[in-house]
């Protein structure tokens, strides 16, 4: 038989459960406060941005730098897929198509390709010129240590004068 709560046990049952419910609304919020942004807080971890092959127009070695031109801006972040953490260090390898199309100025084999090294909140910027043949587009290559290295192109919009790219990798098993 139920019998209805009165007096001292009602409100202690009431402050039970309001207490339940400031605890379970305080573990949601402290979530939603450390999820990186474009991730919602009850996801276990991030999608792994797919991969290409790697361009034919890839050269290894390219020099450390952010720019090698004016024109273009591509900024974004590099993330593991295992916790959507930034990830410190990451090798971020672009090369492109000059202002004249070619990958090349024919003197040096490097002048539109750069390397950088993300610091510890994992972002990179890196500032290229607009080719002004065919279409635009920036090659892509993040290597990080215990992932998979990623391959992808950035193509450039028409008019386009700043880009975001965040890329997220996949760690190895």
């Amino acid at each position: 038989m139920l019998v209805p709560r009165t007096g001292r046990r009602l409100g202690r049952a009431i402050v039970q459960g309001v207490g339940r419910l400031l605890l379970v609304a305080a573990a949601a919020a402290a979530l939603l406060a450390v999820a990186p942004v474009g991730v919602s807080a009850t996801s276990v971890a991030c999608t792994p941005t797919p991969s290409s092959s790697l361009d034919r127009d890839y050269r290894p070695g390219a020099p450390r730098r952010t720019s090698v031109g004016k024109g273009h801006v591509l900024t974004g972040v590099i993330l593991s897929s295992f916790d959507c953490r930034p990830i410190a260090g990451a090798r971020v390898e672009l090369w492109q198509q000059g202002p004249n199309g070619a990958y090349s100025d024919g003197v040096r084999s490097k002048a539109w390709r750069a390397t950088i090294i993300t610091r510890a909140n994992g972002v990179y910027r890196y500032v290229g010129p607009v080719a002004r043949t065919g279409f635009p587009h920036i090659h892509i290559r993040v290597t990080a240590k215990a992932h998979r290295a990623l391959n992808t192109t950035y193509v450039i919009s028409p008019g386009e004068r700043r880009g975001r790219l965040d890329l997220v990798l996949e760690p190895l098993l």
